[in-house]
This record gives C-alpha cells, sequence and structure tokens, in this order.
C-alpha cells in the first residue's frame, strides 16, 4: 500500500511544524517525484530533524530506499542537500536515480560527514580551553591571596 500523495504533504507539514522529531521511517512506500520534492522542501525549512529513517549507527540520516522518487526526486533532494549541512547519511536505493545526481549527493553527505567531525573537535576544543581558563582563574586567586598574606 503505501503513503500517498496527501500523507507525503501530512508528513511535510509535521517536518516543517515538528522540532522535536528526531527519527521518521519512509523507506518502501510509494513516494513519486512529487512526493519527494515535497519532503526535501519540508527538509530545507526544519533544521531541527536528526533523522529519517530506521538509521541505528548512524543520526542525521534520510532513509528514503525503495520508493519510486525517479532521477527527478534525487535531484530535489540534491538541490536541499546543497544548503543542508547536518544530513550526514542518505539511503536512496531502489528509486532509479542517475549516477551523476548519486555522485553528487555522495559528496554533499561527504561534506557534512567531515563538517560534523570538525565541529565535534571544536567543540571539545572548547571545553578543554574553558576548563583551563577555569583553572587558570583559580590559580591567579591563590596566587593573589598567597600575595596578600605575605
Amino acid at each position: 500500500m503505501g503513503i500517498t500523495e496527501s500523507g507525503v504533504s501530512e508528513i511535510a507539514a509535521g517536518i516543517r511544524a515538528n522540532s522535536t522529531l528526531k527519527e521518521l521511517d519512509l523507506r518502501n512506500n510509494k513516494i513519486t517525484p512529487e512526493g519527494a520534492h515535497i519532503l526535501a522542501a519540508a527538509l530545507k525549512s526544519n533544521d531541527t530533524l536528526q533523522s529519517i529513517g530506521m538509521i541505528i549507527i548512524c543520526y542525521n540520516s534520510l532513509d528514503i530506499r525503495w520508493n519510486t522518487i525517479h532521477v527527478s526526486g534525487g535531484r530535489y533532494f540534491l538541490e536541499v542537500l546543497r544548503d543542508n549541512y547536518t544530513l550526514v547519511q542518505l539511503l536512496i536505493a531502489g528509486n532509479e536515480v542517475d549516477y551523476n545526481t548519486l555522485h553528487e549527493l555522495d559528496q554533499l553527505i561527504n561534506r557534512n560527514k567531515e563538517l560534523r567531525t570538525v565541529k565535534e573537535k571544536e567543540k571539545m576544543m572548547q571545553e578543554k580551553l574553558s576548563s583551563e581558563m577555569y583553572n587558570v582563574h583559580d590559580l591567579q586567586s591563590v596566587w593573589f591571596y598567597c600575595f596578600l598574606i605575605v
């Protein structure tokens, strides 16, 4: 059976409006190129969605395998990924998307993975620096107190 176009529209409205949704499995439906366009537009306006699909190992992923989005549907997702820096996995097998689009999608996904790695390292470095600054401040307070006593 699967999700119809009206169902895709309702899901897209939910994606746009919901800031707490983390996962959504849309594989093995009958999502058409038009449905892909609707979903892609919703993803463009929602930067809190972490995962669409049943991905256990990786979050921030989209699993739209085994639908009927075809070449044009793949290109809609390509357009969105050019401005989306959070999606790090896209599973799109079984949709008759052309090789060039798949290759470009893969490049954008890899870009996002690299950005995520850089952001994670940056966050760790900020936390370490913050901790070190706190320690320096404590030492300065101790030195100042010792100076006053002497």
